[in-house]
């Protein structure tokens, strides 16, 4: 700015001096060296703020990417989940239950159920297996 005033007053003394037209030169002189200065300060804030911009926009790629990467790691936990629960229900299925035969009639409360070793024991259960190995 120091230049530019300098220049202001070398621009008065040309004018008292030499004339108009040698002012009118002198002044246009000034007015390109301001232009040239205003140029550079608009030059330094564009590419501040494009820095600005720039990092905005990393700074929301990565907390996309972050964002991204928990909904992944959710995804993932409940894809493990589902698979551990649908491992649980297949041993479930393959375990066989036992069967409480209850001699007494059905009203009473049955204090403690009488459990069956062998399966085959039950009369019942070659009927069902017949079923079984049909339905195959």
């Amino acid at each position: 700015m120091k230049g530019s005033l300098l220049k202001a007053k070398k621009f008065l003394k040309i004018a008292n001096d030499e004339g108009v037209s040698g002012a009118e030169n002198e002044l246009l002189s000034v007015k390109n060296t301001l232009m040239h200065i205003n140029e550079e300060k608009d030059l330094k804030r564009k590419k501040a703020l494009a820095k600005k911009i720039a990092t905005d926009k990393l700074a929301q790629q990565k907390l996309q990417l972050k964002r991204l990467e928990i909904k992944n790691r959710v995804k993932a936990r409940r894809l493990a989940e589902q698979k551990k629960n649908e491992k649980r229900g297949e041993k479930m299925l393959d375990k066989k239950p036992f069967i409480v035969v209850s001699t007494e009639p059905q009203r009473k409360v049955i204090d403690k159920p009488k459990r069956i070793e062998k399966i085959s024991d039950v009369p019942w259960y070659e009927k069902f297996k017949q079923q079984a190995n049909d339905s195959d």
